[in-house]
């Protein structure tokens, strides 16, 4: 089985680390699977543009920038309830109080301290569709089994679980953030994001429990979008499931 290394999660050393260990690693997945949000974009791309998100999943580069530290700091500011000062100047003082060992973690604080700031304008708008949805918050914590699509995993880490208990029924969803500049959603590929989380969190979640659309809920930092799931998913997961085919066709010939 192929070695595949994390890259973007830094549970242990220093936020952001000074060195790639594993820049030399080639690591080739040979099992066909795609993101949750690669797989969204993917099916409104060209043919082009197609072919280079299969390589990105078959070949990951070991040099991907982690966005994971501003995403700690996007889940704390919404389980505690800070507002845009609050996180940005909390950002600010834990990254760049003392000095890093390298030009390449200055970089990576720097990417961070970038989202952060786009995530500010996005703050208000999520709290608030949190607010209506009436539903309490807790850290998704775990490792999240993957949905199996036309023959490919479809993989999602979800940030924040979302719960209420509404006319006896014990609801739940989730919230995952898309944080990405060059992979940005735009309003068609974040509905079709929304779908597919709700796929996955189906696939995750207790017997006991409901799942509700709204509250599977997608974040898209750089483009400033937040979209919920709706009634249409039946459909958009029939052409997600296309696309998935066509990606378990592709993934030996790329």
């Amino acid at each position: 089985m192929a070695l595949e290394p994390t890259f973007t999660t830094f549970a242990a050393g220093p936020v952001f680390p000074s060195t790639d260990d594993h820049c030399n690693l080639r690591v080739v997945r040979t099992r066909p699977r795609v993101s949750l949000h690669q797989l969204a974009q993917y099916m409104e791309a060209t043919p082009a543009r197609r072919r280079q998100i299969i390589a990105s999943e078959k070949y990951p580069s070991p040099f991907r920038v982690s966005y994971e530290p501003a995403k700690r700091m996007f889940r704390e500011a919404l389980r505690l309830g800070w507002d845009e000062e609050m996180l940005f100047g909390l950002a600010s003082e834990r990254w760049f109080s003392t000095p890093v060992e390298s030009d390449l973690a200055d970089f990576r604080r720097r990417q961070a301290m970038d989202a952060v700031a786009e995530f500010c304008d996005l703050l208000e708008p999520v709290k608030e569709q949190l607010a209506t949805s009436d539903a309490s918050i807790r850290l998704a914590g775990r490792l999240w089994a993957p949905l199996e699509l036309g023959g490919v995993l479809v993989v999602d880490s979800p940030d924040l679980v979302l719960r209420r208990f509404r006319r006896g029924d014990d609801e739940v969803g989730v919230l995952t953030f898309n944080v990405s500049k060059t992979k940005q959603h735009d309003e068609v590929s974040a509905q079709r994001a929304a779908a597919l989380l709700m796929a996955v969190a189906a696939e995750n979640k207790t017997a006991s429990t409901t799942l509700s659309p709204d509250l599977c809920m997608v974040a898209c930092v750089f483009s400033g979008i937040i979209v919920d799931a709706d009634r249409g998913n039946e459909r958009r997961l029939r052409r997600a499931e296309r696309a998935c085919e066509e990606i378990a066709a592709m993934w030996d010939h790329v």
